[in-house]
């Protein structure tokens, strides 16, 4: 008979971060995400689940990572305003990009926002303290 055995993960073992869904944002549905992936350094994901009608060829999608004290990485490459179910990661000339943990990050999180003429920010992952 095999039995499992759960232990709490360590603050040294587990990663952190997580997603926060946007729905119905001017008809958008979006996963706004951020996670560290058990590393020294932050990702951001934006996960497009809905986007209303055909959108004209110029409307892009951005990523950009703040904390509680301002911008911490400018607004990425930007990414097309795909059908659903697409997933971006926050890139930086033409590479996937991370924010490298060198000091306390109170409130970091990822701010996701599309352009199409005019900016329509579409919201925020959750925020964490990372480096603290």
């Amino acid at each position: 008979m095999f039995m499992a055995v759960f232990l709490p993960a360590t603050s040294a073992s587990a990663a952190t971060g997580g997603c926060n869904p946007h729905i119905k944002v001017n008809g958008w549905d979006v996963g706004v995400c951020i996670s560290d992936r058990n590393t020294s350094a932050v990702t951001a994901d934006v996960y497009l689940n809905v986007v209303p009608g055909p959108q004209p060829s110029n409307c892009r999608m951005y990523i950009e990572i703040w904390s509680d004290a301002g911008l911490e990485a400018p607004r990425d490459d930007g990414h097309p305003c795909a059908a659903r179910s697409s997933s971006y990661v926050y890139t930086v000339q033409g590479q996937p990009a991370r924010l490298k943990i060198i000091r306390c990050y109170r409130g970091l999180h990822a701010h996701a926002f599309y352009y199409v003429g005019s900016t329509m920010h579409i919201g925020d992952s959750p925020h964490f303290d990372y480096g603290c």
